[in-house]
């Protein structure tokens, strides 16, 4: 029964409900991804960017030194908290010490670990200013 209105589609839906999800329509209108295609993208990909390969790695190594480097600072946060505070045994001239001297360290960290982070950035941007930079010579050659 194909109705013409949308007062009478919705009339029908409430008497009969949905006749399927939303997410099975939309699975349904999705096309099919043909994993040879893919496999050919990934290959054209590669291919752009082998010549970048050591640019590339070593945006990877500074990202990952950077995150590593994060993850001190809490330790250095708990050391303050657990052990320096805490302890009643020490001095509070030594304390204080202890403590200008964790909190040196992690200031040290920090501004080491956001020059790492701004090499990083600039060195992702000169490499996406020269990936596209021949993306676009490549296109313009064609033609």
């Amino acid at each position: 029964m194909a109705s013409s209105s949308s007062k009478s589609r919705y009339r029908e839906f409430r008497r009969h409900g949905p006749d399927h999800t939303k997410s099975e329509v939309l699975a349904a209108e999705r096309p099919k991804r043909d994993p040879a295609q893919r496999r050919h993208y990934i290959r054209q990909y590669r291919r752009w960017l082998w010549p970048y390969r050591g640019m590339l790695a070593l945006v990877f190594g500074l990202a990952l030194t950077s995150v590593v480097l994060n993850l001190i600072l809490p330790l250095a946060t708990k050391h303050i908290i657990d052990e320096v505070l805490p302890n009643h045994a020490i001095d509070s001239a030594i304390k204080k010490q202890k403590l200008f001297a964790v909190c040196a360290a992690m200031m040290a960290m920090l501004v080491f670990t956001t020059g790492i982070d701004t090499w990083r950035t600039y060195l992702m941007s000169l490499l996406n200013i020269r990936v596209i930079f021949r993306l676009r010579q490549r296109l313009f050659d064609r033609f």
